[in-house]
């Protein structure tokens, strides 16, 4: 529990009696993804082939991707700390428990023409290409893809994880006449470059934050309701800032676009 909720203290007066006291601002934690340069160059490659496919057929393209959520992100835990003017320094971090915490895997995909159901990844499993083409891929074909496109033109993209990018996957892909983004087009390593990992997740933690859970039951139920919930235009908003992105890691040649960022903001 936040101190401040368990004082019935609103957390700006919180935050203001520390900077006052101690001297530390309230700042947000951050994530980011290494890179080395192997991967480094590969995605300053094909980022920009990546903007001018985005540019040509974002309308048609379902974007998607898996994450895990946990039941301790519920119940109005805090991801917030205090640190003084010019701290640097990276150890604060989110705790977690040392045994395997409660959580569920998704999968879940975003359109222009809207969303696909969210999935649920049987607990234990481990993701191999035949559990995605049998538990994924085979139920999107089914139901997502001909609900959000019926002509057959919608255009999957998915990350270079193993279970995707194997060749058994775009064996399959190819055999039902998918349309899929190529692995040897998508930029590797790249959260960054995944709008449900630039946004959508991020979407998602923020409404369970707000949520009472408790269970593991509850907390599919919960997740369920908040992507069934979530509007359209938040979707539209942020695939429409996908090709800008792909553009700035062109630039960035390749590298971390969040770290570019902080680059700049110490040159200025």
């Amino acid at each position: 529990m936040a101190l401040g909720e368990k004082y019935k203290v609103h957390r700006t007066t919180v935050a203001r009696y520390v900077k006052q006291n101690f001297g530390l601002s309230r700042k947000k934690k951050r994530k980011v993804h290494l890179l080395n340069e192997r991967q480094k160059v590969i995605r300053f490659q094909r980022s920009h082939r990546l903007y001018q496919f985005l540019k040509d057929n974002l309308d048609k393209i379902i974007s998607t991707d898996e994450k895990v959520f946990h039941l301790s992100q519920a119940n109005g835990e805090t991801d917030f700390f205090f640190a003084k003017r010019g701290d640097r320094t990276r150890h604060f971090f989110s705790s977690r428990d040392k045994n395997f915490p409660k959580s569920v895997m998704v999968w879940g995909g975003i359109s222009k023409s809207g969303k696909t159901k969210l999935r649920f990844i049987k607990p234990g499993v481990k993701v191999n290409a035949q559990y995605y083409i049998d538990e994924i891929l085979k139920p999107f074909q089914k139901d997502d893809l001909k609900e959000l496109y019926p002509n057959g033109d919608g255009i999957l993209q998915q990350d270079s994880a193993p279970s995707h990018a194997s060749k058994k996957t775009i064996d399959f892909l190819t055999k039902e006449n998918i349309r899929f983004i190529p692995p040897a087009m998508w930029t590797p390593s790249s959260p960054d470059n995944a709008p449900l990992d630039y946004s959508i997740w991020h979407y998602m933690e923020v409404k369970l934050k707000k949520r009472k859970v408790r269970t593991l039951q509850g907390l599919k139920r919960t997740l369920t309701d908040i992507w069934n919930k979530m509007p359209q235009n938040i979707i539209d908003n942020v695939l429409n800032k996908w090709p800008s992105i792909c553009l700035s890691i062109y630039k960035a040649r390749g590298d971390n676009i969040e770290q570019n960022r902080e680059k700049n903001r110490k040159s200025k």
